[in-house]
């Protein structure tokens, strides 16, 4: 048997007072966790994955990711091709990664610029600190902008494969 710890039990405290469908859903959850019955709420709640899944958390990151790729390519290079954009917001990933910027503000819970592409730069860095490749980028834009990955655009040449 799970011995309940405090968060627990308030959660199910503060769900008792609660009505509805969704309520009563959680308050079942939290106390098969209470009772040993599941190991942790995310299991109780269907949130855990499965064996070779992405978790909830992962998805999440990975689309506020791609959303914030997407708002920096339209904002930043509207004029640009899909290939020169990726191109261009790798490598300024990388190398705002890279840079003092990064290593100096990363722990901050909020953006330190106001706008501008730092400021996107660091938000998508924020969500998930890792590099891209411009293969990456291209990708991501293709398949949020509305495009297949394997759909040719106007700025693709015949030898790229």
């Amino acid at each position: 048997m799970t011995v309940a710890s405090d968060p627990l039990l308030m959660l199910q405290q503060i769900l008792a007072d609660q009505a509805g469908d969704g309520a009563a859903e959680l308050r079942l959850a939290v106390q098969r966790v209470i009772d040993g019955d599941e190991p942790s709420l995310d299991a109780a709640l269907g949130l855990k994955p499965a064996a070779g899944e992405r978790s909830w958390r992962t998805t999440a990151a990975l689309e506020e990711r791609n959303r914030l790729i997407c708002e920096t390519a339209l904002t930043f290079f509207p004029g640009s091709s899909n290939r020169e954009r990726a191109e261009a917001i790798a490598a300024g990933l990388e190398r705002f990664r890279s840079g003092p910027d990064w290593w100096r503000y990363r722990a901050r819970k909020t953006c330190p610029y106001p706008q501008g592409l730092k400021a996107n730069f660091w938000l998508i860095l924020k969500v998930l600190d890792q590099n891209l490749s411009a293969d990456r980028v291209r990708k991501v834009l293709g398949c949020e902008l509305g495009l297949f990955v394997t759909q040719k655009t106007a700025d693709d040449s015949f030898n790229d494969q």
